[in-house]
């Protein structure tokens, strides 16, 4: 279906990122439909703001494949620019192009943001493409924005295409039959992704000290006893919980505190990502907050989300002169 985004794959350009045709039109991202979409609408009602306003949402890559109208060779040219890799809130599923956080970012300061997020979440994919775009700008940006993952799970497997392929909670639950999730089970019940990320973390605290560029970490998540944010102690982090911002952000379930422990088995881990599939094959909300709450595709922020994280991570950085 050629108007709706979903694939990541390791491009010949060398990112990880969406396998998207450059300027083209997308309508619909991920599980978004419009069979899908006309539910959405019966089951949430007519009070839903969806169904009540321009519903046409344009999702638009550049020629690397992120969600992202401009080139980093136009961006670069720029003394001053920040370059955004903050996974889901940075994409912005469900929300138009111009209510992503990093557009807002650039009215608020006037500062030109390259964003590079992808779903996922994953530092692996963060440390790839850095370098990759290292290779390619003309002036390194002024700052850096990066995910910091709420928990440290999941691993992915990449197809003889290249396409790539998350085996994490949400993926074994959606996926429960697939060979992979065996092995996924012992791989999380060993803590073997805590390692993986802390390593990944540890390159990219490297990497970015060798490269002198100032970076702050976003952390959209509930911290845990897992959360790489325990080793990020002298870094510049900036915590902001919103509903769909992450795995663990879901008020009301019977597991508290939120977020992934140590002392969760896997099946506890499984059951806490369950209310993802409320979005994708009830078109519900989860019960974390109301329908508005969420985006169109009623799993990730929704704008005011976007907004209200921008004007946060201006203040964090002391440039609210709007």
């Amino acid at each position: 279906m050629n108007d709706r985004i979903f694939e990541i794959a390791l491009g010949d350009h060398g990112f990880i990122s969406f396998r998207a045709r450059p300027g083209h039109k997308y309508k619909w991202a991920m599980h978004e439909t419009p069979a899908w979409f006309e539910k959405a609408k019966m089951v949430q009602g007519k009070d839903w703001l969806w169904n009540n306003c321009d519903s046409d949402i344009n999702y638009i890559f550049n020629s690397h494949g992120f969600r992202e109208e401009k080139e980093i060779e136009e961006v670069s040219e720029q003394k001053e620019w920040w370059l955004f890799d903050n996974g889901c809130l940075g994409l912005g599923v469900g929300v138009h192009q111009h209510d992503t956080a990093p557009r807002i970012i650039e009215d608020l300061t006037g500062i030109d943001c390259y964003n590079m997020s992808l779903y996922g979440d994953r530092p692996e994919f963060s440390l790839n493409n850095l370098c990759q775009i290292a290779k390619r700008w003309t002036n390194p940006p002024t700052r850096i924005f990066l995910s910091l993952v709420e928990n440290p799970t999941g691993t992915f497997k990449m197809t003889p295409t290249d396409s790539i392929r998350n085996i994490d909670y949400f993926g074994s639950i959606v996926r429960e039959k697939d060979p992979e999730y065996s092995f996924f089970r012992e791989f999380e019940n060993n803590r073997i992704s805590e390692s993986h990320h802390k390593l990944f973390y540890n390159i990219l605290l490297n990497l970015t000290e060798y490269m002198n560029i100032p970076v702050t970490w976003i952390h959209n998540g509930d911290p845990t006893d897992i959360s790489p944010i325990n080793y990020m102690d002298k870094e510049d982090v900036l915590i902001y919980r919103c509903v769909g911002g992450s795995m663990g952000y879901h008020t009301g379930s019977t597991y508290q505190p939120k977020g992934y422990h140590s002392k969760d088995s896997f099946e506890d881990r499984q059951a806490m990502a369950k209310h993802y599939l409320n979005a994708i094959k009830g078109s519900k909300h989860s019960n974390a907050g109301s329908q508005n709450d969420y985006g169109r595709d009623l799993m990730h922020p929704c704008a005011k989300s976007h907004e209200d994280f921008s004007r946060k991570l201006v203040e964090h950085l002391d440039l609210n002169w709007w």
